[in-house]
């Protein structure tokens, strides 16, 4: 079963939809589109002094910015800063504390979307 992401009027939805061709038919009826991904991580105890990872999008800037991200429910902070080559890293005390909460949880960082000022973030257990 395929997890997909979307926004449509403003909603986040998380569905599982059994095939790639389910989630083509649900955009088509909801005229919403799946979110792009940045990256996925499971988090483990050494992921709490920073999550490295390979980006070749262009929704992360080049330079150390400042990410607000929410879950739907709860706001955070992130640093992020560009280490070149196409690789990021997150880190800061926000993102510690939010990592020693959740270790073996699988994370999903997206995209912005239009209109938006914020990333969002799903957590598995």
């Amino acid at each position: 079963m395929r997890t997909c992401l979307y926004k449509c009027n403003r909603v986040t939805l998380f569905l599982g939809l059994k095939s790639e061709k389910s989630c083509i038919i649900y955009r088509s009826i909801c005229g919403s589109e799946e979110m792009t991904v940045i990256g996925e991580v499971n988090l483990v105890t050494h992921h709490q002094a920073r999550w490295r990872f390979l980006y070749r999008g262009h929704a992360l800037p080049g330079c150390i910015s400042i990410l607000t991200v929410t879950d739907g429910f709860q706001w955070w902070h992130f640093q992020c800063r560009s280490e070149g080559d196409n690789m990021y890293c997150i880190n800061g005390s926000e993102w510690s504390r939010f990592v020693q909460t959740r270790i073996n949880a699988m994370i999903t960082l997206y995209s912005k979307q239009d209109g938006e000022d914020f990333h969002r973030i799903r957590v598995r257990s």
